[in-house]
């Protein structure tokens, strides 16, 4: 191995693989924010609405949830309500995470069907779990249409997704002339 690539390691820069090849992890994970600087970026309005509509056009994302036990991705179904994510669930270790993280990452996503087909919603955000117990439950409920899940005998948590950032892509956006990845941030 030369000298350079020697060096490179050393700092902490890439890694070499089980193969002997060298792996530059912060060139791979800057691809996107590099492309960022020079793309067409939509209104952010116009970004907004088509995020909301693709949203609206979905019933299903995956929550991922993070803690120093572990990682966890979980199918679950969701409505968008006021600038939440509004996510049902009757438990699970996602909980044992939130518990100690409400950190969550939550993607939405067409099947991919090709170059240049890509279209999907990822969103880093906050969550805030309420159960029955809580005094503010009922009320959100009932704001979001959901007042006739108060009558089950199960239990059900509402885990709201606030968005810090959410990531569009869509494939079709170059004919539109702007780049494929939109960022809307908060």
């Amino acid at each position: 191995m030369n000298m350079a690539i020697s060096a490179i390691i050393e700092r902490g820069k890439c890694v070499q693989g089980m193969k002997g090849e060298i792996m530059d992890y912060e060139v791979a994970a800057s691809f996107w924010t590099e492309k960022d600087k020079t793309a067409k970026k939509m209104e952010p309005r116009e970004l907004h609405i088509e995020i909301v509509e693709f949203l609206k056009a979905h019933h299903t994302c995956a929550l991922a949830t993070h803690s120093e036990d572990g990682v966890r991705c979980t199918p679950l179904s969701y409505t968008v309500h006021g600038g939440y994510i509004d996510i049902f669930s009757e438990g699970g270790e996602k909980f044992s995470h939130l518990a100690k993280n409400k950190n969550v990452s939550l993607t939405v996503f067409d099947p991919y069907e090709g170059p240049g087909t890509a279209k999907s919603v990822q969103i880093q955000g906050v969550a805030t779990v309420l159960g029955p117990d809580d005094e503010n439950y009922a009320k959100v409920l009932t704001e979001i249409g959901m007042g006739k899940l108060l009558e089950r005998n199960d239990t059900l948590y509402l885990i709201r997704v606030k968005s810090n950032e959410i990531v569009y892509l869509n494939g079709s956006l170059r004919e539109r002339g702007y780049y494929i990845r939109q960022v809307l941030a908060r």
